[in-house]
């Protein structure tokens, strides 16, 4: 009930604002933060609810959260009625630059990202690097289409078709709130939300760790 009637209030606070992330990874100026983390979402019905969660608890630990969506237009999101402003498109990722990769649920993703070519190809990209590749929800299903789940654990909100589109990605699905292999997680819902921001968070402290480090050697 005490988590309903707070994002009751964020609703009544935050309706038609415009939730603008840190910054770009293209033609702007450096930000001296411990990690940068990129968020996908959909141009239409994003899980704003997860979006500005996962934000704040990223900007906590001085992390830089880049948006990006698959095009440049403001996105609306479901649950709170938030508008996300997209930094840059999928397209102009630059997986090198960036720490981790979280995929944003909502309806939206499944209209918008499931079949996204741009986004598997940044996926796949970045499970390469060994990258933190995250997604909650639905959005598993985008890393099962990208391959990149083959023979590994994870868990997907049950939907008609999800837990049959992980199978077929190869994965070993677990009903569980979160599950993590290697540098994937995944999360079942929005209950599990703050378990799954922990999760991705241990997996960036080495980067942070060696943020330091650096800023100690100069």
């Amino acid at each position: 009930m005490k988590r309903v009637a707070y994002w009751a209030l964020v609703v009544i606070m935050f309706a038609g604002v415009i939730i603008t992330p840190s910054t770009g990874c293209r033609g702007e100026e450096k930000v001296e933060k411990e990690a940068r983390i990129v968020m996908v979402f959909a141009p239409h019905l994003c899980c704003d609810e997860e979006f500005i969660r996962l934000k704040a608890h990223f900007e906590q630990h001085n992390i830089e959260v880049i948006a990006a969506s698959t095009t440049a237009n403001v996105g609306v999101g479901e649950r709170l009625g938030l508008k996300v402003l997209p930094n840059i498109t999928i397209s102009q990722i630059e997986v090198e630059s960036c720490d981790a990769i979280v995929v944003n649920s909502g309806t939206g993703c499944k209209e918008f990202l499931w079949n996204d070519t741009s986004l598997r190809e940044v996926i796949r990209d970045a499970f390469a690097r060994n990258k933190v590749i995250a997604a909650g929800c639905i959005a598993p299903v985008v890393l099962a289409r990208a391959g990149i789940l083959q023979g590994r654990e994870a868990t997907v909100l049950v939907r008609p078709g999800t837990i049959e589109e992980l199978e077929k990605g190869g994965a070993i699905y677990r009903d569980e709130a979160v599950v993590v292999s290697g540098n994937i997680i995944t999360g079942r819902d929005l209950e599990a939300l703050d378990e799954l921001a922990e999760a991705i968070l241990e997996k960036v402290a080495p980067i942070i760790k060696a943020h330091h480090l650096r800023y100690l050697d100069e």
